[in-house]
């Protein structure tokens, strides 16, 4: 056996040569590597990893699986709370990995690669449950939580139609995480297992308040899964110049396919795995020198430590303690003028709050500047329902909201988060439609 506290290395492309392209850099383990990791597992009785996910995803059972070598039953066991098994073995936070033991003296369990062996080497055929009257329910948005009520829904045998703004499912998953992350190929695969089950996929197809109510009419429940898709503005002068962009409008383009010019010097404003993204991608597009400005220190910074690692290993610069004050520019962006902060008092948020320091102006020329402060949901269609201050919709221990038979999930109900705490948002509609339903029917 491996020396237990050191994991089972993952290997990747070396950084510099995989910002030449948009391709998977990673190359997953081998059924004899899985196995092998999976030996490291403590067996926790108090199951850290479980209690830390948010979807509860029974990390410790389908590991103690792949131990075993029956990828099969590992690949069960994930699904029965993660209907985006092949996302999110390639794109997760991995909160698990951060409770597990092994990380006190050593290398946490490679929970998220294990997951990827479980899809990759697995097989389960999933059915829906065969019902007399089934009921139907309306998702509104195709993204994590949309897909994954609709998942939860149909294996109980109801009849599930999503209605999709854009021209395939996924969400943010489809226009907001690069392709190195999360292949086509991958978001395919999760969706079309999704689709087998008897769900109808209704795309180019945008509901406002008027089909709202019409689909409350016509269905039996109405989920909201609309995501957090509107950026949050800077509020600092020059953002409105030629080259200021904003993140998630530049990786949706990227996303798509349409033509994205990017200069030589680019500075991200932002530290959460959206500004990892951002930089990561300008860095493929082209850039020569990539900086993110973030105006906290690495401690509070957002983004999970392999996105930060990554972006590092391929050239992104991090100033931390460095808070944009102005975007300086004429018609086009030129440079833009930062201040040096320091550390003061937790904020709401927990983190300790940045305090510009006076006098320490400094200026950095940049042909462009990305956004990557922050997205809420585009919800002032949705009138009538209540509201946080924020925008997002107030939902009730059921996730029902505040219209009877309407239910929300997602971004729309938890501003921008993880794929797998949307998941957790819809498990849990989803058990709340069902009740609905039932109490509905006696």
């Amino acid at each position: 056996m491996n020396d237990p506290w050191k994991r089972v290395k993952i290997k990747k492309i070396d950084g510099k040569e995989r910002v030449k392209n948009f391709l998977p850099y990673v190359t997953p383990y081998t059924k004899e590597e899985a196995m092998a990791e999976a030996e490291r597992c403590l067996h926790c009785p108090t199951v850290p990893c479980i209690k830390a996910c948010p979807a509860n995803v029974k990390a410790r059972f389908y590991v103690e699986a792949i131990e075993k070598g029956d990828f099969d039953e590992a690949l069960k066991i994930v699904r029965e709370d993660l209907p985006l098994s092949a996302v999110c073995a390639n794109a997760c936070p991995a909160f698990c990995e951060d409770a597990c033991p092994r990380g006190k003296r050593g290398d946490s369990l490679a929970i998220r690669w294990l997951k990827r062996a479980a899809e990759d080497y697995g097989e389960v055929e999933e059915k829906a449950e065969q019902i007399e009257n089934p009921a139907r329910i309306a998702v509104i948005g195709a993204g994590p939580a949309g897909l994954s009520v609709a998942y939860f829904l149909a294996l109980k045998g109801h009849k599930v139609d999503i209605f999709e703004a854009l021209d395939y499912a996924g969400g943010m998953v489809y226009v907001g995480i690069p392709r190195y992350r999360v292949p086509m190929d991958v978001l395919k695969k999760d969706v079309e297992r999704i689709e087998k089950l008897g769900v109808n996929f209704y795309y180019n197809t945008e509901v406002d308040e008027k089909m709202l109510q019409e689909l409350k009419e016509k269905y039996d429940a109405v989920f909201i899964g609309i995501g957090a898709h509107r950026a949050r503005k800077a509020n600092c002068e020059g953002e409105d110049l030629d080259g200021v962009i904003q993140a998630i409008h530049f990786l949706r383009k990227v996303a798509l396919g349409e033509e994205v010019k990017i200069g030589k010097r680019v500075a991200v404003i932002g530290g959460g795995d959206v500004a990892m993204d951002a930089s990561r991608t300008a860095l493929r597009l082209g850039a020569e020198k990539v900086m993110v400005l973030y105006r906290r220190s690495r401690e509070e910074m957002p983004a999970t430590q392999e996105e930060y690692e990554d972006a590092k290993e391929e050239g992104v610069e991090f100033h931390f303690l460095t808070m944009p004050f102005r975007i300086i520019g004429k018609e086009c962006v030129e440079a833009i003028e930062c201040l040096k902060a320091k550390l003061g008092e937790p904020d709401a948020s927990g983190r300790r709050r940045p305090v510009p320091i006076e006098g320490s102006n400094f200026t950095i020329e940049v042909d462009n500047v990305i956004l990557a402060i922050g997205q809420e949901p585009k919800s002032s269609w949705l009138e009538g329902f209540e509201k946080t201050k924020w925008g997002t919709l107030v939902v009730d221990e059921n996730y029902m909201t505040s219209k009877e038979g309407i239910f929300a999930g997602g971004d729309v109900v938890l501003g921008p988060k993880t794929i797998v705490e949307a998941v957790a948002t819809a498990k849990k509609a989803a058990e709340g439609i069902l009740k609905y339903i039932e109490n509905k029917r006696k």
